[in-house]
């Protein structure tokens, strides 16, 4: 029988993996940068309304009424506060500039962009998430720790600034992982929260989830990337589940930079918002579950409100073998460094 060689098809489908990540890039960049001109347009007809009609007063009125039907019609995205942001976004930033951002940073940047009163400030941080391609989490994290205030000082302002206008008008590609991984953006699709493209801290994310499920002692999923407003500012906790036999919500948030006291407090804010909002009168106090990665081992660290972490760990210990659970953790960052 003779024998034929099968063609392999390698350069078809490098061609076709070609082709789908550029088309990945260019659909991005064109989501982003749609939904981030509409807000600033959004932005732009309420205060001319305002400032033709001389009610700056009702400004409040305004937002809140629109808030009310919009939340109806397109979801939440559209709260008094987010659209009071859009408002704002008009005010601080030029259409040029509102247009380069759009190509750069997704909505989720822009927002806590707004919270930053100085704009010299604000290009410090423009400058640093763009040319350090930060998340939304590092932005946050680097503002909330006054990152410019212990570096600025290093460099002559008006040299800063001349670096910081190169840097926003040069033209780059859309950083795909950032954007699809913005929750304002997963929300203004409808897309699932868990849509953004696979990385450690995601496949961890995942296996952490079904892990507890499996388990069959009482866990169910409430929802994945749980948004908190607190003081005008947005925070995501990764996954938030209600644990039956304990009756607490438990919220589990990963940190890939490894275990910082920043984490701790943050954690900390987060259970009070989950007591006071989502938690029942007859239901004991939410607990939280950090995830810490650091030289690719986990590290997992309870907390609770009131900061009795012996007790807590007792308790636990009778619905989930941690080990078990830092054992599995581990054997997916294995994989997933040997599959990089």
């Amino acid at each position: 029988m003779q024998a034929y060689n099968l063609p392999t098809y390698s350069s078809v489908i490098d061609e076709i993996k070609t082709l789908i990540t550029t088309s990945k890039y260019s659909i991005a960049e064109e989501i982003n940068s749609s939904m981030i001109v509409l807000y600033w347009n959004i932005g732009k007809h309420i205060n001319e309304e305002i400032t033709k009609n001389d009610e700056s007063q009702h400004r409040d009125q305004l937002i809140k009424s629109l808030a009310k039907i919009l939340i109806n019609e397109h979801g939440k995205d559209f709260s008094y506060m987010i659209i009071s942001k859009m408002s704002r976004f008009h005010e601080i930033f030029a259409e040029n500039i509102m247009r380069i951002l759009a190509k750069k940073l997704s909505w989720g940047h822009i927002i806590e962009l707004l919270n930053i009163k100085y704009s010299s400030e604000r290009e410090f941080y423009i400058y640093m998430a763009i040319s350090k391609k930060w998340s939304i989490k590092q932005l946050k994290h680097n503002i909330e720790k006054m990152l410019y205030s212990t570096t600025i000082g290093f460099q002559k302002l008006e040299d800063y600034h001349k670096e910081i206008m190169n840097l926003i008008t040069h033209e780059d590609t859309l950083n795909i992982k950032l954007v699809m991984k913005d929750p304002y953006i997963l929300e203004f699709l409808k897309l699932p929260s868990n849509y953004a493209e696979s990385n450690l801290s995601n496949n961890i994310i995942k296996e952490l989830e079904n892990f507890l499920l499996e388990q069959h002692n009482g866990f169910s999923l409430i929802t994945r990337q749980k948004r908190m407003t607190i003081k005008d500012s947005h925070y995501w906790v990764d996954l938030l589940f209600y644990q039956r036999k304990m009756r607490r919500i438990i919220a589990v948030d990963v940190a890939t930079d490894g275990l910082k006291e920043q984490h701790k407090q943050l954690m900390i804010l987060y259970l009070y918002w989950l007591k006071k909002y989502e938690s029942l009168d007859n239901e004991n106090p939410p607990i939280g579950i950090i995830i810490s990665i650091e030289k690719h081992e986990v590290h997992i660290e309870l907390c609770e409100i009131s900061n009795n972490e012996a007790e807590l760990e007792a308790e636990f210990k009778k619905i989930l073998d941690v080990n078990t659970l830092k054992n599995k953790l581990n054997g997916i960052i294995l994989k997933c460094n040997n599959d990089d």
